[in-house]
Order: structure tokens, then C-alpha cells, then sequence
């Protein structure tokens, strides 16, 4: 998976994989107790998540809709339906 870099307060990278079970991964920024053990932040995959999606996830700064937030994209259209987008920690 190739990651990218994200302007975001919650999500530190995000990645596709196109033909992948789990195509999106997402790598969030560290927690309080990840910091504080100067570990990284967990990464999530999800599934279900097609190529046009990911785009508008790395458009979503600029999208006035979202409120120009990745971090509102993820809630509103991944996070806010588990059944659709399946997701597993990786770590």
C-alpha cells in the first residue's frame, strides 16, 4: 500500500490498494498514550472502498461540504457506516 502524507488532526496518512480485500488504510495520529510511549498511531484498513471514494477522501480538505476536513470526510461517509466499510486493526 502506498501511503500519503495528510493535512489532518486525526489521520496522519491514508493509502489505497487497488484489488486489495482491504483497500483503504488509514494511519492515524498517535493517542495520548501512544505519545507518551513514543509509539506511532494504530492503522486501520477498511473494505469496500473503490478508488473514486479515495479520492474524494484526499480531496476532502478542499471540499467546503466536509467542512474542508479529512478527519469530518472519515466520519461522515466511512466511519458512520461499519456495515458498508468493514474495517480491522492492523496495528
Amino acid at each position: 500500500m502506498e501511503w500519503t502524507k495528510v493535512d489532518s488532526s486525526q489521520i496522519d496518512k491514508i493509502g489505497y490498494e487497488d484489488g486489495a480485500e482491504y483497500p483503504l488504510g488509514i494511519w492515524f495520529t498517535p493517542n495520548k498514550k501512544q505519545k507518551a510511549a513514543d509509539l506511532p498511531g494504530s492503522i486501520y484498513e477498511y473494505a469496500n472502498v473503490d478508488a473514486m471514494l479515495y479520492r474524494g477522501f484526499l480531496g476532502a480538505k478542499t471540499n467546503p461540504d466536509f467542512d474542508n476536513s479529512i478527519g469530518k470526510f472519515f466520519d461522515k461517509v466511512i466511519k458512520a457506516f461499519p456495515d458498508l466499510y468493514p474495517f480491522r486493526k492492523v496495528s
